[in-house]
């Protein structure tokens, strides 16, 4: 099952394009005769110059509905100048660039693999700060227990990344809700001033998950779990 959505997300300059990407651009002789090529990002679409696509752009998540706990930090953190996350959600995979020739098949695999998993249900606990992998951006999110259960979601889709010589999932992750954002590498101003601030929460920080998300370009597929 597939819902095609029409929103659109802006990708900046700055993003870590997966090396997968330009090891299958840069060849020998590009690479001798120093040739730039033109990479950008447009509604999902990994394309060269002249518009011509060659992949799409693909993350595996489980999404979170409307909650009171989100909406009270988010409040709170706009506040500190922080950006905020219209969509949180929990990522199971890194963002990876899916060749075209590849989605068919590969969301099969996916569909084959996730059938064996029964719903589960998380728990959000401390708020956390975590930065990108090049220190771009910083974010805040609630910390998702028991890892246990997230990482048998990420087990089963390595497996189907490994297959497509795609990277899997970071060794040992923190799994969390991403709730707001700034640019640069903040971790340490936001840690001590989340230190300063007492938050008080009375509200429901569990989520029942019965299905996962998979975004690739402009379309998201669902997987119900047993």
């Amino acid at each position: 099952m597939e819902r095609v959505t029409t929103k659109t997300k802006i990708l900046s300059p700055s993003y870590p394009y997966p090396k997968l990407l330009f090891q299958c651009l840069m060849t020998e002789n590009s690479i001798q005769s120093q040739l730039m090529i033109r990479i950008f990002i447009k509604e999902g679409l990994v394309c060269l110059n002249m518009n011509v696509a060659i992949g799409l752009l693909l993350f595996i998540y489980l999404v979170s509905p409307d909650l009171d706990l989100v909406e009270i930090i988010q409040e709170k953190l706009n506040e500190f100048g922080l950006e905020i996350i219209n969509n949180p959600h929990v990522s199971l995979t890194r963002t990876i660039v899916l060749q075209f020739h590849w989605i068919n098949r590969f969301i099969s695999d996916l569909i084959s693999k996730l059938k064996s998993i029964e719903k589960f249900t998380i728990t959000f606990g401390e708020l956390e700060v975590f930065c990108n992998d090049n220190c771009t951006r910083t974010f805040v999110g609630f910390l998702a227990q028991p890892p246990e259960l997230l990482l048998q979601c990420v087990e089963q889709l390595d497996g189907v990344l490994s297959n497509y010589n795609l990277p899997k999932y970071y060794e040992d992750p923190k799994f969390h809700l991403s709730v707001a954002w700034c640019l640069g590498d903040q971790s340490n101003h936001l840690r001590t001033r989340l230190k300063n601030i007492a938050f008080e929460f009375d509200v429901c920080r569990m989520l029942r998950v019965d299905k996962l998300m998979c975004k690739t370009g402009n379309k998201i597929f669902h997987f119900d779990l047993v």
